[in-house]
């Protein structure tokens, strides 16, 4: 609305420096006449700062200073910031750990009769994928594990001794959250949410750009009416100088003289 107003009082500017010459001309008659006309002054000042505007130029320049199409610019880009957001819950999740023992105990075997301890080491790891699935809610995962045994006793034929193992697993719910599960439901949401605020935007342009059309055009028809309404008075004012001077020289009444300055 402020920069609809704006607009106006721009554009009405423009006009007033076009009309002035009228307004001045106007002004310079005799003064000293009843009911003559006299128009705003304007300036220089008031006439170096005017520029016309073509109704594409006020278009673009009332959608540029509207604050709430500016506000509105800002939302789409929130909003799809927000649906690349929902599609995280897809990003594969990465895990993982490392194990170490280190394990001492008496020799309880009759294997080991010449060592008093049993010592036994142990590293190893498991690294893993998990990831959920678009549109089903099924999530796979892939893990390695490795393992890397040592031990002192003598009865053991490998040592160290390397085991590892792949497992590749699924949950796929069979009913409940199938298709519709929630971080599907978020993506699609946040994509709706998308599309409605860039709606919004357009919308909001398209308002801005109607209302300067009206006011544009609204202003050019009160222009013309001001020009007509001057072509009038100038008509209006030469009745009356004409029936003043027929007044003077004695040719027609004071009554019409009143009738030509109600005329002006």
């Amino acid at each position: 609305m402020h920069c609809r107003l704006r607009l106006i009082s721009a554009l009405m500017t423009a006009c007033l420096a076009s009309s002035a010459p009228v307004f001045a001309q106007s002004t310079t008659g005799r003064g000293a006449s009843a009911g003559r006309y006299s128009g705003p002054e304007v300036s220089v000042d008031q006439l170096a700062n005017v520029r016309p505007l073509k109704l594409d130029q006020a278009i673009a320049l009332g959608v540029r200073n509207n604050l709430d199409v500016e506000v509105n610019r800002y939302q789409p880009y929130i909003s799809q910031l927000d649906s690349e957001a929902a599609w995280g819950a897809y990003d594969p999740l990465f895990e993982g750990d490392v194990t170490f023992g280190d394990q001492i105990a008496p020799a309880n075997s009759l294997f080991n009769v010449n060592q008093l301890f049993a010592r036994g080491e142990q590293f190893g790891g498991t690294a893993g994928l998990t990831a959920l699935i678009p549109y089903v809610g099924a999530a796979v995962n892939v893990a390695y594990d490795s393992t890397r045994s040592k031990t002192n006793m003598v009865f053991q034929t490998l040592s160290p001794e390397y085991e590892s193992g792949l497992t590749i697993g699924a949950n796929v719910p069979l009913m409940r959250g199938l298709i519709w599960n929630e971080p599907w439901t978020q993506v699609k949401t946040s994509r709706l949410l998308y599309d409605a605020e860039l709606d919004n935007f357009t919308t909001s342009i398209m308002n801005v750009a109607q209302q300067i059309i009206a006011a544009y055009w609204e202003l050019v028809a009160t222009k013309e009416q001001v020009r007509v309404a001057e072509k009038s008075l100038e008509s209006n004012q030469a009745l009356l100088d004409q029936t003043e001077t027929q007044y003077e020289v004695g040719v027609v009444s004071k009554v019409e003289v009143v009738q030509a300055e109600a005329g002006v």
